[in-house]
């Protein structure tokens, strides 16, 4: 009987499932063998999976130095995955690292700068004198990602509600980046002044964002 093209791609399908399946399975197998080779070189043949530390997962990711920057990543997402299992499974009674490895495009990763340029940086902005509303919004904001080595991302997501005249509340992906940041008087006056000349001016009156952008809404 001549099979009709719906039935050649249920077929198809059933073996593309089971090619991936056998992909998958032998990406793992090598990925947690070759971390088991570089744990034995490090600790000896009697170590367990509780003995597993940050400086382990580093000294895996260096193992793969001859492997291409995505692969690396790759392998390393296999390892946190599987050490995350350890921990749901009970093997373990906390993760060793937090994250080994982060790729983002173009290689820059979140904002960076020496530490001579943000004691530079801090210092300008500590003594400028805004003359209007986005010199205000910009000393606020910048100060705020130099003083507490904010992300990008972090900056961006803060909601008015995230800023109560005494802390900023910074809430990410990553429960354990969340956190209560204090600010000094200095600081309370710098976002006082910005939120205050939003308010007199009515900017973005129904925009949640703490920050706002030249066109009103989430920077």
């Amino acid at each position: 009987m001549k099979l009709k093209f719906y039935d050649m791609t249920e077929i198809f399908i059933s073996r593309e499932k089971d090619r991936v399946m056998n992909d998958i399975e032998r990406y793992t197998r090598t990925t947690l063998v070759g971390f088991a080779d570089v744990m034995d070189a490090r600790k000896g043949a009697k170590w367990n999976i509780a003995d597993v530390t940050e400086a382990d997962g580093k000294a895996y990711y260096d193992s793969l130095s001859k492997s291409r920057d995505g692969e690396r990543g790759k392998r390393l997402k296999v390892l946190s995955r599987f050490m995350t299992i350890a921990l749901n499974e009970g093997w373990i009674k906390e993760l060793p690292w937090k994250r080994l490895y982060e790729h983002r495009k173009g290689g820059e990763g979140h904002f960076r700068v020496s530490d001579k340029d943000r004691d530079r940086s801090l210092k300008y902005l500590k003594e400028m004198n805004p003359a209007n509303f986005w010199d205000l919004r910009d000393r606020a904001m910048l100060l705020l990602l130099l003083t507490y080595r904010l992300r990008k991302t972090e900056v961006s997501a803060l909601d008015m509600i995230d800023y109560d005249g005494r802390s900023i509340t910074v809430k990410t992906s990553m429960e354990w980046r969340n956190r209560d940041i204090d600010i000094d008087k200095s600081m309370k006056e710098i976002f006082d002044s910005y939120l205050l000349k939003r308010e007199e001016l009515k900017e973005a009156l129904n925009e949640k964002a703490l920050f706002i952008g030249f066109k009103r809404n989430r920077i």
